[in-house]
């Protein structure tokens, strides 16, 4: 499940959702570089390129970092309204970039939430007044995306849906079942491709998932399950930043 995008291989909804997420992300870039060179800026940055990826790993993923980034702004927006919050605390409130120079310190799990944090919390608003703008624009992402997914305008969704739907694919010449193994390097995306592809199979126990959180014991039974017994079909497992 590649997190490569290409405006050709997407429908008309997912390109508007992406141009769309692109503009954000591309304005936000342009007023924290204004700002000159500080942490703040180092760290907006670096959540916004982490969120131009969230967009091409799945429709999903980039919804769940839409709705987290925005809620996260509006109790920043609460507080700061209320007097408990300036915008000189954020230097200290998120990780920065450099905390990612040796990404091999962190589990895949770790690494992941870390980055969530960065990029539900670093902003270049200063001001009530900018984060009104800026959630009023993540409120309209969120619509955007919201109506994309649940469109079924998902066009590697369609194509892996197109894949399962089609027994044949899942045989080979004698007839056998095939394994089917998908990655994913996000864990919203992993969620979401568990629930769709046990909807389509139509049994949860076909579909087997590992991700960071899996235990080493786990993760061994989980794939001596996906190999030995013949009921396990599908296999998504989550892969790590780092180690791609």
């Amino acid at each position: 499940w590649s997190s490569d995008v290409c405006s050709s291989d997407l429908s008309q909804a997912e390109l508007e959702l992406y141009e769309a997420v692109t503009g954000y992300v591309r304005n936000e870039m342009n007023r924290v570089d204004s700002q000159g060179d500080s942490p703040q800026r180092r760290t907006v940055g670096f959540a916004l390129t982490v969120l131009q990826r969230r967009l091409a790993s799945s429709t999903h993923a980039i919804l769940r970092s839409l709705q987290r980034r925005r809620d996260r702004l509006a109790t920043k927006r609460a507080d700061m309204a209320a007097g408990r919050y300036t915008a000189a605390d954020d230097p200290g409130r998120v990780p920065q970039p450099e905390d990612f120079d040796d990404p091999d310190e962190f589990s895949a799990e770790e690494y992941e939430r870390v980055e969530e944090e960065v990029v539900d919390a670093a902003t270049a608003a200063r001001t009530v007044a900018e984060l009104d703008a800026e959630i009023a624009i993540l409120d309209n992402l969120v619509e955007l995306a919201t109506h994309v997914r649940d469109s079924g305008n998902d066009r590697k969704w369609a194509e892996l849906r197109s894949l399962l739907i089609d027994r044949s694919l899942l045989r080979d010449d004698d007839g056998n079942p095939r394994k089917l193994i998908i990655f994913s390097e996000h864990r919203d995306t992993l969620d979401y491709l568990t629930r769709q592809v046990r909807n389509v199979i139509g049994s949860d126990d076909a579909v087997l998932t590992i991700h960071g959180g899996t235990r080493r014991t786990d993760r061994v039974a989980v794939r001596e399950q996906f190999t030995q017994e013949p009921h396990r079909q599908v296999l998504i497992a989550k892969i790590g930043r780092a180690h791609v």
